[in-house]
């Protein structure tokens, strides 16, 4: 979906406005300010919430964004990695991020070995993964949670990522392989209320209390929708740290946002590549970047003002591709835009480059951080 209007060019930051209208199109440009205010006031509120019981430590999902100037920035940031492959690892570890913490369902053994070896704290996704830790050290485990059946295999109601902690082969391996829990990570895919962090925070403690010696708590991310709204969700964490009733003080909590921290803070530049009249008035507009290879599942905004002489018209703003569908937006009143002309759009920053698909052999749009 893409919408008309609700930023300004004027509102951008210099720095951002001058490399999106001077970078040649198609460029996406990160808004390094914006960004770590996202971060900052993450911080905030769950310092907040937490107070002094429960330090935290935020990561960077690497999977919404794995551009190399971002996640230097995010090292020099202080701010370390959650990876779910091995290049992502790669990634992360060239950039400097650290610590860097991983789990994923298709992590191999000698994957596992490779990250263990290499300082990455793995959180064992199944038991086959658990049985890959070395046998007599410390471990984490992801847990399955609950989620709502239409977001679940065969409508199930839990996730397919995760360990079932009532799976007798857990005790085993944790029991007979002397493996100490330490670590436990529980991610539930979209936190939007206050509901959803209480729902976590009770997750979180009944398996703390299952193992007495963790001293990280990971909560994932997931929560763009929460942040839609600042001030609440400040209360939602404010309603987070008082469901943490019970579980002992120490306990780090841990956090990995990706598309809440940099989605609305990456721009797209991109140049108007053919603009053709048709015959029932509208406008049909060619742009040189492919929402259909680029946009999967964001929404985006459209900078006002757009090029034009004050002439408007009914405008349909499409792709370059071959493919019907490759469609930015239709019927959508507009200045009449002309070949050579630069449309800029927000809430690229997440999700974009990481997820290109491929067609034509068009290249990626350039990246850059200001």
């Amino acid at each position: 979906m893409t919408s008309t209007g609700h930023v300004q060019l004027s509102d951008l930051r210099h720095e951002v406005r001058e490399a999106l209208l001077s970078s040649p199109g198609p460029t996406i440009v990160y808004d390094g300010v914006g960004i770590r205010d996202e971060f900052q006031l993450l911080r905030r509120h769950m310092e907040s919430a937490l107070g002094d019981r429960h330090p935290v430590e935020l990561l960077f999902s690497v999977k919404a964004n794995g551009f190399a100037g971002l996640l230097r920035w995010c090292a020099a940031e202080g701010i370390g990695a959650a990876v779910a492959s091995t290049p992502e690892f790669e990634a992360a570890q060239a950039a400097g991020m650290a610590p860097i913490h991983a789990t994923a369902p298709g992590l191999t053994t000698s994957q596992i070995t490779t990250l263990l070896t290499a300082g990455v704290a793995v959180d064992a996704d199944n038991v086959a993964q658990l049985a890959a830790l070395p046998r007599g050290t410390e471990v984490g485990l992801r847990l399955q949670v609950p989620l709502f059946p239409d977001n679940t295999p065969r409508a199930e109601g839990v996730s397919r990522f995760g360990i079932d902690l009532n799976d007798p082969a857990l005790k085993e391996l944790l029991v007979d392989g002397d493996r100490r829990v330490v670590r436990l990570h529980a991610h539930i895919r979209d936190i939007g209320t206050h509901t959803d962090l209480e729902n976590l925070a009770a997750i979180v403690v009944g398996a703390a209390t299952l193992f007495p010696e963790v001293r990280q708590i990971n909560l994932g991310g997931g929560m763009t929708r929460l942040y839609k709204e600042p001030e609440r969700a400040a209360e939602a964490w404010q309603a987070f740290g008082r469901a943490l009733k019970g579980l002992p003080s120490g306990i780090t909590m841990i956090v990995e946002p990706g598309a809440q921290v940099v989605t609305r803070h990456g721009y797209l530049a991109t140049d108007v590549v053919g603009s053709l009249a048709r015959p029932d008035g509208r406008r049909l507009v060619t742009l040189d970047a492919s929402k259909w290879r680029l946009v999967t599942w964001t929404d985006v905004n459209l900078i006002a003002p757009l090029p034009g002489a004050g002439e408007t018209a009914r405008t349909d703003l499409v792709g370059p591709t071959c493919y019907e569908k490759d469609i930015w937006m239709t019927a959508a009143d507009m200045p009449v835009l002309a070949a050579g002309d630069r449309v800029i759009l927000q809430g690229l920053g997440a999700y974009v480059t990481s997820m290109a698909r491929r067609m034509h052999d068009l290249p990626d749009p350039c990246e850059l951080l200001v």
